[in-house]
């Protein structure tokens, strides 16, 4: 009895086995075309995102796809549990492969003895693998091009970078702030049209309202500090000269040096990009009553500082320094304006003594070249004055060349005419009975009879 007790655990660990091979092989049933489903699915995600550049971080990535084929298992064996195989229908089967005749149910329900139970115990089923090959080969294919298969990824625009206007001037911005030359409140304002124009969309960087907005407010910048450097340097020039020469100066220079240093000094105030704090202060002292008074140390640096501010004004964007105009179209400039050149001449004034003029040079003296002057009216070249060309050469001539005109009167036969006899005609036809009568043939002129009468 007790023999025949000891066998009851391994009978039903056998049993145990065989449930386990019968419901694992429906759950696979169920599992496998979903997973080679979900495989393709997920390819063609991993290849949508992938084309589109998104990111797929590894560990991330990897958990998802855990959970979806963990939450397509569970889906599985929750739809296939009711054709599970329970323990007892477990107990038939191998009491039916191994022609127990129900010894087995007998024994488990205490009617007999438990039959004495071998080691190992073959319960008749065989694994059918070759089904799964097609599901598993194309699970894994479908992984592995996911993640393995080269694609191009979306062409994405580049990024559109600002007009080159607006670069140049967002530099010269800065430039001005550094050198502490104009006003802070007209920076800000210039600013704030710059940051508008960066702040649009930037594929209407490029749109023509935006390229002429950013050159207009570009140019108006530069030459804002090209005319603030030009009047800088002007009243540093004309207070150095004054301060320097003034015992030397006649009185219409003085007056002339005076009235240019109030005229760059007030024009500097009045500038669209106005004066800092600091160069309204040093403008305030440049008086030109009061330059020897002042301490000529001080005067220096405060010349010194000025004409540095001008060299810095005139590196705004390469722009030159005279309101965007180079030295020589500036030069120029003024000569047509009529203004006078720096440095100064001597000529021979009234009883023999230096006066105001050009003068003629001298040993001793300088070259007395005076200023390049226009005239206001043009020299007459009579360029508007038609003149004919003529040539005798007519081999040269061209078809529809004009060689001339003249008046004739024409002559006509005045000579009597009598009365002409008639008769055959004496002549041949003319007109329209040359075609008729000496053209067409007797064949010709029968057709043409049935239509002309």
């Amino acid at each position: 009895m007790d023999k025949h007790a000891t066998s009851a655990p391994l009978w039903q660990q056998h049993a145990r086995r065989t449930e386990r091979r019968i419901n694992l092989a429906w759950w696979l049933e169920l599992y496998a075309p979903w997973a080679a489903g979900l495989s393709l699915a997920v390819l063609a995600v991993v290849l949508v995102m992938r084309r589109q550049g998104w990111p797929l971080p590894g560990g991330a990535t990897s958990a998802a796809l855990l959970g979806l084929y963990l939450l397509a298992g569970l889906g599985c064996w929750w739809v296939g549990r009711r054709h599970f195989c329970a323990g007892q229908a477990a107990m038939v089967r191998l009491e039916s492969h191994l022609h127990l005749n129900n010894a087995l149910s007998a024994a488990a329900a205490g009617v007999t003895a438990w039959p004495p139970a071998p080691a190992q115990v073959e319960d008749g089923l065989r694994f059918r693998a070759a089904w799964l090959i097609a599901p598993v080969l194309l699970t894994v294919s479908s992984l592995l091009l996911a993640f393995l298969l080269p694609v191009s990824g979306k062409a994405v625009p580049a990024a559109l970078p600002p007009p080159l206007a607006l670069t140049r001037t967002a530099d010269l911005l800065k430039l001005l702030e550094k050198e502490e030359v104009a006003d802070p409140a007209a920076l800000d304002k210039a600013r704030e049209q710059l940051e508008a124009l960066l702040n649009q969309p930037p594929e209407d960087y490029y749109s023509h309202h935006s390229l002429e907005a950013a050159d207009t407010l570009e140019t108006a910048l530069a030459e804002a500090a090209g005319q603030l450097g030009s009047q800088l340097k002007t009243a540093a020039d004309a207070a150095e000269s004054l301060e320097k020469y003034d015992s030397s100066l006649s009185p219409t220079a003085r007056q002339q040096l005076q009235s240019e240093m109030e005229n760059a000094v007030e024009g500097i105030k009045n500038s669209s990009l106005g004066a800092s704090e600091e160069l309204k202060k040093q403008l305030g002292n440049l008086d030109p009553s009061k330059l020897k008074e002042m301490n000529p140390e001080q005067l220096k640096k405060m010349l010194e500082n000025f004409k540095a501010k001008s060299e810095a004004c005139k590196n705004c964007q390469g722009k030159g320094g005279t309101g965007g105009k180079s030295e020589a179209e500036q030069a120029l400039a003024d000569l047509l304006n009529g203004k006078p050149g720096e440095g100064s001449g001597e000529g021979q004034g009234e009883d023999g003594k230096d006066g105001e003029g050009k003068g003629r040079g001298g040993v001793n003296r300088g070259p007395g070249t005076g200023d390049l002057t226009f005239e206001k009216n043009a020299s007459d070249l009579s360029t508007n004055k038609l003149e004919q060309l003529e040539s005798g050469d007519l081999s040269r001539s061209l078809p529809g060349d004009h060689l001339g005109t003249r008046d004739i009167e024409h002559q006509l036969d005045k000579s009597p005419s009598g009365p002409a006899g008639g008769g055959a005609a004496a002549q041949p036809a003319g007109g329209g009975d040359a075609v008729w009568r000496d053209q067409l043939m007797p064949a010709e002129q029968k057709v043409l009879r049935r239509y002309f009468k």
